[in-house]
């Protein structure tokens, strides 16, 4: 059904159009005089139907509602009935850019003006009728044109950030081809994001908007490279000239981001922030641009800020293992390969009291852990054969604005998971389960390959083939982790010489141990000691006062 409105002065309107029925068709008639819509609160094209009154007076409300449509409403048309053909009527149908005039005087038979008015409206319906079809062909062209524009836009991008080294050998030819204007000047990424993924991931009309907006509104960049890159949302690679100042360009960042907030009318409510990264001589360090500007964003759960540039903030890069150790991450791993909600549960309490402090001063460290655990089930996945943690799911998780709300979700995810585990059955885990235990109990030993799957039954092939299935990682690395979680133990609660300590969880070699402690811990055994003395100290100091 296609919609039209039709404005008009004549109170008989709506009976002439049902004279001049047509199919597919619907009118909705509004009475100047009455109420009247403002233009862009009507969707589709417009029909100003007015007969000149005697009465000059009468006909003001009308030309001030033409007047109204014409400057705002672009499918619009205006159909007037003159009384005669007077210097000032014909005056006015001019200024107003009248689309059909039909001269009353010209017709003496009632029948005949009749006719000749259901043919002008009949008419104007019909070029309204083409004009939607054209616009509609247009549309659809240009969509088609900007699909395939956006697709090679987003394999530049990709290239950009995962090739770079490719891409700045073949500079010179992808100019040529492509017209872009690489070359001398410093290179920054802008990272978009929002917790409306489906907006860059399905929405092509929202990416065409944003994209119009960014080639229009940043000027100061010679080249821009935006699209939609993998899970982090849309993304710019930025080409400055040299003598580009930060005043300039983040006079545009903060313009097109209220622009990109101001889409929110049109596609609905939804958060955004925007981050940048340095600036980069070589398109080779493009990737730690990208980097700064996907983490420094993150700062806007403490700092609140227009743009987050990572110029502004100290070491936007920093290692995950700095706050929480590779171990720990591991761990959690293993307890939902399990399917252990219990220990999840407990791991995720233990993280809220003990872990989480350390994410206040660094908010980016809630991004790294979140797709450091999505790793470890990709990895998961990729040994048990089944789909555990859909790429969906991790998406939505992650583009959660509210870092603990972040991590709320996944601890809901992951207990999920081991759930869906679970009922599949338990003999899926008891090969792990049994070897967990064993090594447990037997940390201290120099164990094999062939003690452990002799314990469990197995060969050792076998074995190690299936402790991989259930866990998603080799049972030495899980040794490791028991092993030096018992060194954390003793070194926390006794005075003994890290050789002897070596000596106790197993290890033979002081050196390797070092290297998996720093490895697994992210610091060295003697710094773990006396970071746990300095925490030992500060509570009894807490007690006492």
């Amino acid at each position: 059904m296609y919609h039209i409105s039709i404005i008009s002065n004549n109170k008989k309107i709506a009976e002439i159009l049902d004279e001049l029925y047509m199919e597919e068709l619907d009118f909705q008639v509004y009475a100047i005089g009455e109420y009247v819509p403002e233009p862009d609160e009507i969707d589709g094209p417009v029909i100003i139907y007015f007969e000149e009154q005697e009465d000059p007076k009468l006909n003001v409300p009308v030309e001030v509602e033409m007047l109204r449509f014409r400057n705002h409403q672009k499918d619009s048309i205006i159909i007037v009935i003159l009384r005669e053909a007077s210097a000032y009527s014909l005056r006015k149908a001019l200024e107003f850019h009248v689309d059909e005039a039909i001269i009353r005087s010209d017709y003496i038979n009632e029948a005949r003006f009749n006719k000749k008015r259901q043919d002008v409206l009949r008419s104007m319906v019909y070029r309204l009728l083409l004009r939607k079809k054209t616009i509609q062909e247009r549309i659809r062209l240009e969509e088609y044109e900007f699909h395939n524009q956006q697709r090679f836009m987003d394999q530049l991008l990709e290239n950009i950030l995962e090739k770079p080294k490719e891409v700045e050998y073949l500079i010179s030819e992808i100019n040529n081809r492509y017209h872009t204007r690489f070359g001398v000047g410093v290179y920054q990424v802008m990272v978009i994001s929002m917790d409306r993924y489906d907006l860059y991931n399905k929405e092509n009309s929202y990416v065409k908007d944003t994209t119009i907006m960014a080639m229009h509104l940043l000027r100061t960049a010679r080249q821009i490279v935006f699209g939609s890159y993998k899970l982090f949302g849309l993304v710019a690679v930025l080409h400055y000239p040299d003598f580009a100042n930060r005043e300039q360009k983040e006079g545009e960042w903060k313009r097109f981001k209220k622009e990109i907030q101001k889409l929110s009318r049109k596609y609905g409510n939804f958060k955004v922030q925007m981050g940048i990264g340095s600036e980069k001589k070589k398109l080779t360090d493009i990737r730690e641009s990208f980097l700064e500007g996907l983490l420094v964003v993150e700062y806007h759960q403490t700092t609140p800020r227009d743009v987050y540039v990572a110029e502004d903030f100290e070491q936007p890069v920093q290692p995950l293992h700095k706050f929480i150790p590779s171990y720990k991450i591991k761990e959690l791993s293993r307890y939902v390969a399990l399917g252990d909600y219990r220990h999840v549960n407990s791991w995720f309490l233990d993280f809220y009291q003990n872990v989480e402090h350390k994410f206040h001063s660094y908010p980016p460290a809630y991004a790294r852990l979140t797709w450091a655990v999505y790793q470890n089930m990709q990895e998961l996945e990729k040994h048990a054969g089944i789909a555990l943690f859909p790429e969906w799911k991790f998406i939505t998780i992650q583009h959660i604005m509210d870092g603990r709300e972040r991590i709320e979700a996944l601890e809901r995810t992951l207990i999920e998971i081991c759930h869906m585990l679970e009922n599949s059955g338990t003999e899926r885990q008891e090969i792990a389960l049994r070897a967990i235990a064993y090594m447990q109990v037997h940390y201290s030993e120099q164990i094999t390959l062939e003690t452990i799957a002799e314990n469990c039954g197995l060969s050792p092939s076998y074995f190690s083939r299936k402790f991989k299935e259930q866990t998603g990682e080799n049972y030495i690395e899980t040794l490791a982790d028991i092993r030096i979680r018992e060194a954390q133990k003793l070194l926390g609660t006794t005075e003994l010489p890290v050789m002897e300590i070596v000596e106790k969880v197993g290890y033979c070699d002081e050196k390797h141990f070092r290297k998996l402690f720093l490895k697994h811990a992210g610091v060295t055994p003697s710094a773990y000691r006396k970071s746990i003395k300095r925490q030992y100290g500060r509570v009894e100091k807490d007690k006492c006062s």
